[in-house]
């Protein structure tokens, strides 16, 4: 009993001693990781300042959480509907992605609105943790847009020329990330082109299923069938009809597998890209003559020059903007090295430069003073095509912006910022810049992966979460119509955040002028009632207020047949009572003159006597 007592003793003043010492792990444990932490984020700096220094502050700025509308709809007023977009750096897949369980992850959020002439927005309506609405406030609701019914409409613009092939796995990636895209993204009506010489895209013709065919192939039946589709789209169904398949060439629905399958065996082919088309009309800097060997028509396909099309991202504009459906999100999505035109060009014109323009600049020099001449020269002159190039995709630009932000169309680019062994890029930092110009123009999200074909398929599975995991925030505001107005939303984050507060931008709009009257007023009010409660409450109150006013109006009606006939008795009453009355005036004047006849007919008879001789008797 002495020892157990004594051990118990032991026991008992060892436990704070445990716990101290299990307290200073704990605390050794988060040093620990709070410093792996900050050496990874310095290494990651290092790597990306010595692989690639103009992304270094780029990406510098997604190490915190961003917040940014992508989209704000001021179209049926009172009722604004914003796109919301969350992002941060992923340390698990090296790039930019959506913030996790960003719902758990919100302590408060405010929308500032600002309408008409009032210059700042000011708090309009405050959300709590999780985003959960206010009650007693205005209408407002943050949703999943797994919640909101907002259909998806999606083209993926897949470079598939022979380039890649120097650098390993890098082939393998780029088509596993395609398949990843058309996989997480199954459910919205999609296509693909996949650009190198030629367009390849997906059409659902009888024996062409289940393949990628030429973009400029079939175009009259495309056509034909695309005006059939929209004749029978406007047609109203009759009970039992199927609403009309979607047209073969253009936007698909439910053909995930066949495209997957279609892209599982499209080959790697030639040394041209038509991402852009701006090199077209081009001189590549090599010899007409080598055109017509083997390698050479594979790599230039000289029927190019013979095609329709306008390159990948214009013909994907085009479908979007001719197919997409009004209602729906909209993205391009780009996944490749951003090359266009000839992809070994630098190489031949580096060739032709220093062999025959730039020959004469050594001239009166030798040695190492000769050799930078040259290479003077050819730089001044590659530098002077690149910006002939690039002046050309400027052009094009405000034309694919303006149809970008009036159809609502989002660019999202994966670019490849890969070197070969001998120090080739797969593309030039300019070229992979045009990819973030028109993703950052229109709302989406521009992401690069530098020299790990293996981050490629992180990269992809942040884009198709980044696309899934965006809120819709309803608000109802009482906007007038052609009003214009401000909005913005400050978010406060929690665990593992501490109280960050980020802020989208303020986004400026103008409600539409509607017409006015009783009609509009009602089409309001049903909007708001409708995002105020729900549709499910919504619908119960329509049809629970639809058969109180039908009980109404059988009341008011039985109450108003009561009244009619009330009246209509007190009617027929008095009438009654008069008819009574002048039958028995009648009466009376029937029995006066019958006396007044009789007795003058008596009196008549009378004086008659009296005055008839009277006649003897015999």
């Amino acid at each position: 009993m002495r020892a157990l007592l004594c051990a118990l003793a032991l026991l008992l003043g060892a436990t704070p001693a445990v716990a101290q010492k299990k307290k200073k792990d704990k605390g050794a444990e988060a040093a620990a990781r709070v410093a792996a932490e900050k050496a990874e984020k310095e290494s990651l700096q290092q790597q990306m300042t010595q692989e690639a220094p103009a992304l270094v502050d780029w990406f510098q700025t997604f190490y915190e959480p961003k917040a940014k509308f992508i989209a704000v709809d001021a179209s049926k007023p009172p009722q604004l509907k914003m796109r919301l977009s969350v992002m941060g750096w992923s340390r698990e897949a090296r790039n930019v992605g959506p913030v996790p369980e960003l719902e758990k992850a919100i302590l408060s959020a405010e929308v500032y609105l600002a309408k008409g002439d009032e210059k700042r927005p000011k708090v309009f309506v405050e959300f709590g943790a999780g985003g959960k609405p206010p009650e007693g406030g205005p209408p407002a609701q943050l949703v999943p847009m797994d919640k909101a019914g907002i259909p998806l409409d999606v083209v993926v613009i897949a470079s598939g020329h022979a380039g890649y092939k120097s650098i390993p796995g890098l082939e393998e990636a780029h088509r596993k990330a395609v398949l990843d895209v058309i996989g997480g993204l199954g459910d919205a009506r999609l296509n693909v082109i996949w650009h190198g010489a030629m367009l390849y895209t997906y059409r659902s013709f009888e024996g062409l299923e289940g393949e990628l065919s030429r973009y400029d192939e079939s175009l009259s039946s495309c056509e034909g069938a695309r005006r059939r589709y929209r004749i029978d789209a406007v047609q109203t169904l009759k009970e039992g009809e199927k609403a009309p398949s979607l047209p073969p060439c253009g936007l698909q629905e439910g053909k995930a597998g066949e495209l997957s399958a279609a892209l599982e065996i499209i080959p790697y082919r030639g040394k041209y890209s038509r991402l852009f088309d701006i090199y077209r009309t081009s001189d590549a800097c090599i010899e007409l003559e080598s055109a017509s060997t083997a390698i050479r028509s594979l790599d230039l396909d000289e029927v190019v020059q013979r095609t329709d099309d306008h390159g990948a991202f214009e013909e994907a504009l085009r479908l979007l903007v001719r197919d997409g459906r009004p209602e729906a999100r909209k993205a391009i999505i780009v996944l490749g090295d951003g090359r266009d035109g000839f992809i070994d060009e630098d190489a031949s014109c580096r060739d032709r430069f220093t062999e025959r323009d730039c020959a004469g600049a050594a001239k009166d020099k030798t040695g190492v003073a000769a050799v930078e001449a040259v290479r003077t020269c050819v730089q001044s002159k590659l530098d002077a095509r690149a910006t002939s190039f690039q002046e050309r995709f400027a052009g094009k630009v405000p034309t694919w912006l303006g149809l970008a932000r009036a159809f609502d169309i989002q660019v999202h680019a994966i670019a490849y910022n890969m070197t070969e062994e001998g120090g080739r890029l797969t593309s030039h930092t300019y070229e992979r810049e045009r990819l973030e110009l028109l993703a950052l123009q229109t709302g989406g999200t521009y992401r690069e992966v530098v020299n790990k074909p293996s981050d490629i398929g992180n990269a992809a599975g942040l884009l198709v979460s980044e696309i899934n995991a965006e809120k819709v925030v309803l608000l109802g505001a009482d906007l007038e119509p052609g009003q214009k107005g401000t909005v913005k939303m400050a978010i406060t984050l929690g665990e593992p955040f501490e109280g960050m507060v980020i802020e989208t931008q303020e986004w400026a709009f103008k409600t539409p002028l509607f017409a006015t009257g009783w009609r509009p007023k009602v089409d309001r009010w049903n909007r708001m009632l409708k995002m105020k409660v729900g549709p499910i409450w919504y619908w119960v109150i329509i049809v629970f207020g639809s058969l109180l006013a039908l009980y109404i109006a059988w009341l008011f009606l039985k109450l108003l047949k009561a009244l009619v006939m009330k009246i209509v008795g007190l009617f027929t009453k008095g009438a009654k009572d008069a008819a009574k009355k002048a039958q028995g005036a009648a009466k009376g004047a029937g029995d006066a003159a019958k006396k007044a006849g009789a007795g003058a007919s008596k009196g008549v008879l009378d004086a008659a006597k009296k005055a008839a001789p009277k006649v003897p008797k015999k």
